[in-house]
């Protein structure tokens, strides 16, 4: 009896370790995918993991971003706590625009959250803030 209760806490602390694994490598994929999509200016491609109730004012910075080109990124805050359903990830972008060429450097602090999709019934990190401004 005592070695099936051991059996069992052991089967659920280890199910319980793999499913935040996946929750973090879940949200990792996410933000990595999002700001690739931003480094190549496929923002109609980023827009998709934007949450609806900022998706208006992420177009608007889309249109007003539309001679920026981003060189490159880094995310900074690597210690994700996906285990909370939200997370601030830090993001610094090395970014240009034309005709300067100059490259500039801005931080980004991304809100990510743990939300129920529209068109679903399943949960996924959706972005909770706009692109920057970038200047």
């Amino acid at each position: 009896m005592r070695n099936v209760l051991l059996l069992c806490v052991s089967l659920a602390i280890v199910s319980t370790c793999g499913s935040l694994k996946t929750f973090r490598e879940e949200l990792k994929d996410t933000v990595v995918a999002y700001n690739d999509f931003l480094r190549w200016n496929e923002f109609n491609k980023a827009k998709n993991f934007v949450d609806e109730s900022v998706r208006q004012e992420f177009e608007a910075r889309v249109q007003a971003a539309k001679n920026v080109k981003i060189a490159d990124y880094r995310i900074l805050n690597t210690d994700f706590e996906a285990e909370k359903g939200e997370q601030i990830v830090e993001v610094e972008f090395d970014y240009y625009t034309s005709p300067t060429y100059l490259v500039k450097t801005l931080m980004d602090k991304q809100k990510w959250s743990y939300v129920y999709v529209e068109k679903g019934k399943e949960k996924r990190w959706r972005l909770m803030t706009p692109i920057p401004d970038f200047r």
